[in-house]
């Protein structure tokens, strides 16, 4: 394994291919590979992120069972406890406040887990790359990754404003939710019912969403800094290709827009993510109805780049050609 920079990549990628035209005097393609996405990731992180959910929609939901008879009682006498109800969700408020600011839970324990998740889907990148190098060089090459602990960093921190938001929204639903009860009487069952699906959302959909959106976002952000360390400026967009992908014909979500779909294949630059190509030679400024960010920025998003390196290849075998004609 080595490890350098997009000039001494160059330069290796030169001697192969040098080495190549030598043994079987032609050209031979790269035929990209499907990076792997890391479902294995967003399925611990979301773990993680349940576990923050569940220990506030718990407390909150032992308050309000405990005051079951209270609520029944004061709808008897037509009785309001809205005061009550906010003097508990302040309280509930400065806690998760000094949770996600001062407790070692959140700044020690949980930190730990979330960074051993980065650090996973890192690896998981650098292994996927790696494999995609070794088809042209026969040996596995990274670029410097001197950028990794920013980047670690930022999503560390990304992830904390996240679960904070999560718990805010949680409570501000509740607030409502029993605002409304109050002032048009709801029976405790009708407010039993907002209050399960409330919590079946808070800790399955949203927490489904944030988890998938902060891998993606990860893992696309990595698979650009290991390619354009190497000078990679190339890629080919994938999608998972299930019914999930976006604008998919007959998948579930066949109208979306932007259509990940579209883009299944195309060939992209990093530089400008506002253009595509089918060949490589030819550029397009993308529709519409394409999305005009790498994949993993857009919201959720799966879709994963793989190096294109027929062109940098292609420069190359021009530069050898180039030499052996004027020293022919």
């Amino acid at each position: 394994m080595d490890v350098g920079s997009a000039f001494s990549f160059r330069e290796i990628l030169k001697r192969k291919r040098k080495y190549l035209r030598f043994r079987h005097k032609g050209k031979y393609r790269i035929i990209p590979l499907r990076a792997a996405y890391p479902f294995s990731a967003e399925k611990k992180l979301r773990t993680i992120i349940e576990g923050i959910a569940l220990k506030f929609s718990k407390q909150y939901n032992a308050w309000f069972f405990n005051h079951v008879e209270i609520w029944k009682e004061r709808q008897r006498r037509y009785d309001s406890w809205d005061s009550e109800m906010e003097f508990f969700l302040r309280e509930l408020e400065q806690e998760m406040e000094l949770y996600f600011t001062s407790s070692t839970e959140f700044n020690v324990n949980v930190s730990r887990q979330v960074e051993r998740v980065s650090l996973f889907i890192y690896e998981l990148n650098r292994k996927e790359f790696g494999r995609q190098v070794e088809q042209v060089l026969k040996e596995v090459y990274y670029g410097s990754d001197m950028w990794w602990e920013d980047i670690k960093t930022q999503w560390i921190a990304e992830f904390k404003v996240r679960t904070k938001n999560l718990a805010t929204s949680f409570i501000t639903h509740n607030r409502d939710i029993v605002l409304k009860a109050t002032q048009e009487g709801w029976s405790f069952t009708k407010l039993e019912e907002h209050m399960r699906l409330l919590n079946e959302s808070f800790t399955k959909a949203r927490v489904n969403f944030i988890a998938r959106d902060l891998v993606g976002s990860l893992n696309g952000i990595l698979e650009q800094n290991l390619q354009q360390s190497i000078g990679i400026d190339y890629y080919l967009w994938f999608t998972m290709a299930d019914e999930r992908v976006r604008g998919k014909p007959g998948g579930k979500y066949p109208n979306a827009v932007p259509s990940h779909y579209a883009m299944d294949g195309k060939i992209c630059d990093w530089r400008n993510p506002s253009i595509y190509s089918k060949n490589g030679k030819e550029w397009f400024p993308r529709t519409a109805l394409m999305p005009q960010q790498h994949p993993g920025r857009d919201w959720a998003c799966r879709c994963t780049a793989s190096p294109y390196m027929n062109a940098l290849v292609d420069e190359v075998d021009k530069s050898i050609e180039q030499e052996e004609s004027t020293n022919a």
